[in-house]
C-alpha cells in the first residue's frame, strides 16, 4: 500500500507513518489451469501497516493483511463470512512525487504460499496529517500445494 504522510521540508527523517486499507482482487489468473476469473469479489483483505521513512521518498514497510471470504451459498446454519488467513507482507516503498509511489513486497501467507507483490499507488486527497490513496497490487503466489496465481487488485487506503 502506498501512503505518504504530508510533510514539510523541515521534518527530519526517519519518520514513521501508518495506514489502514481495504483490498480485493479484480482479476485472478491460475497459471496451471490457465483460468482467468474476472471480478472474483469473493474475498476481502484489510491491510494494516507501518512505514519507516528512511529518506523523504524511501521507506521500509511492514504490513499485515487479515482476510475474509464471502461465501456464495449460505444456508441458515452457516455464516456467510469466514476468515481465510493472514498475510505477512514486508517490503519497500518509493515515492516519485507527493502523489505517486511504488512498493515492492515479499509475501508469506498463512496457507503456506509465498510470493511477491509489486504495487503502484496514487494519493488523491491530502489532509493536514493524513491522506486517501488508491493502489493497484499485482500479487504473485506459489507453493503450499496450491495453484500458482497472479492477480490484480484494488486497494483503498487511509494513511496517517
Amino acid at each position: 500500500m502506498y501512503c505518504q504522510n504530508y510533510e514539510d521540508e523541515l521534518t527530519p527523517n526517519p519518520k514513521v507513518g501508518a495506514y489502514f486499507s481495504v483490498v480485493t482482487h479484480l482479476k485472478d489468473y491460475d497459471l496451471h489451469k490457465r483460468n482467468v476469473e474476472l471480478l472474483p469479489l469473493h474475498s476481502v483483505g484489510f491491510p494494516v501497516g507501518v512505514n519507516f521513512w528512511i529518506a523523504k521518498n524511501f521507506a521500509f514497510s511492514i504490513e499485515f493483511v487479515p482476510s475474509v471470504r464471502l461465501n456464495e451459498h449460505v444456508d441458515q446454519v452457516n455464516n456467510s463470512i469466514t476468515t481465510t488467513g493472514l498475510l505477512f507482507h514486508p517490503g519497500f516503498t518509493y515515492t516519485f512525487s507527493d502523489h505517486y509511489g511504488f512498493s515492492a513486497r515479499i509475501a508469506f501467507e498463512s496457507n503456506g504460499q509465498v510470493g511477491f507483490t509489486p504495487v503502484i499507488g496514487r494519493t488523491f486527497y491530502h489532509l493536514k496529517n493524513s491522506n486517501f490513496s488508491v493502489s493497484i497490487p499485482f500479487p504473485f503466489r506459489f507453493g503450499g500445494n496450491l495453484p500458482t496465481t497472479l492477480s490484480v487488485g484494488l486497494q483503498l487506503g487511509w494513511g496517517f
